[in-house]
């Protein structure tokens, strides 16, 4: 078995040598990393810190709280927010479309995204319905619903100036970013909430927790 040649060393003295013969060990006294040659390169040991690794970030500036996660692309690490907060605008759609709806000034909404989960409240003020025809949805949400079986999500709700029967129902669907509102019946029939069931002046105050993709 030949010695083992160790030779300590700064990192930018290692760069200079320009490539280790196989078999030396360079060991940087300043990055705390082991360099071996081999006769397929130059291999690296160890690292004196988390941003000495080779896929992670440069800096640690600007990222004050924030967690560590693999990229989308599952070849880095990155530093990402463990929540999001921010504004939604609640809107409505009656039939897909909304001519002439206006909105009071307490129309508004709040979102915190943790991961793949949000919640949301809104307020939806109507001031005027406006003139389109249809089947009701709160559209768009901030954030898309899960594309999932099990991501059909019911909402809490707060109805006032809505006519139905027997009892309000709302819920997002998997894989839309809308809110649908509906009714059912004692008997179990279940219907669209349409335009006809809306006054100008009709208010939706709603809170939710679901799943997003």
């Amino acid at each position: 078995m030949g010695m083992i040649r160790v030779v300590r060393c700064l990192d930018a003295e290692r760069v200079a040598y320009g490539g280790i013969e196989a078999g030396r060990i360079f060991f940087c006294t300043d990055t705390n990393i082991a360099w071996i040659g081999t006769a397929g390169g130059d291999l690296s040991l160890g690292s004196g810190s988390f941003l000495g690794l080779t896929d992670t970030p440069a800096s640690f500036v600007g990222e004050t709280l924030k967690h560590v996660r693999v990229n989308v692309g599952e070849t880095a690490l990155e530093f990402v927010d463990p929540h999001t907060v921010g504004d939604w605008t609640p809107a409505i759609t009656f039939g897909g479309a909304a001519v002439g709806a206006t909105y009071g000034a307490n129309n508004a909404g709040r979102y915190i995204r943790i991961g793949d989960w949000v919640t949301l409240t809104g307020r939806l003020q109507l001031t005027s319905k406006g003139t389109s025809n249809g089947a009701v949805l709160i559209t768009p949400l901030p954030f898309t619903a899960a594309n999932e079986d099990g991501a059909w999500t019911p909402v809490n709700a707060r109805l006032n100036k809505i006519s139905f029967a027997d009892q309000w129902t709302l819920f997002i669907a998997a894989n839309t970013a809308d809110i649908t509102v509906g009714e059912q019946t004692m008997a179990g029939v279940y219907t669209d909430l349409t335009d006809a069931d809306f006054a100008n002046d009709s208010v939706v105050t709603i809170n939710v927790t679901y799943e997003v993709q």
